[in-house]
Order: C-alpha cells, then structure tokens, then sequence
C-alpha cells in the first residue's frame, strides 16, 4: 500500500480528489480508497460536470482524468 501525504491544497476541487483517493503518494496508483459522499445528488451533479468523477446517487470516485489532473497539478508545484 502507498504511503499518505499530509497536505491540503487551497484548491478545492483538486483537495477533493486528493482527499477521495487518501491523500496518496502518487495519484495515478492505485491507493487504499477512492470515494467521497456528497451531501446532496444536486452536488454530485455537479462533480460530475468536471470529467473528474463518476457518481452513483451522492458517492463519488474519482475517474482516470481526475487521477491525472490531480498529479498535473501536484507536479505543476501547486
């Protein structure tokens, strides 16, 4: 299993992802979770306009494209 990071990114939609996934090492391996419950399907809606996640009623897991923004974005130093 890979090893958590201790962060938050001020970005929220790139927190998210970052949370759904444990906060991993690396965000395009496989880690020890991958979901994140919104409060309202309204909300869930709204994840899914970003190509990031699929949703299933309010559980959300991130997708590939959300993985890899994810690690663009970490690697970009944000």
């Amino acid at each position: 299993m890979q090893k958590s990071m201790n962060r938050y990114f001020k970005n929220q939609r790139m927190d998210n992802i970052d949370h759904a996934l444990g906060r991993p090492e690396n965000p395009l391996k496989e880690s020890h979770r991958n979901y994140f419950e919104t409060r309202h399907l309204e909300e869930a809606a709204a994840f899914m306009t970003t190509g990031y996640w699929n949703c299933k009623g309010t559980i959300c897991v991130v997708n590939a494209v959300g993985r890899q923004a994810l690690h663009d974005f970490i690697e970009a130093g944000q």
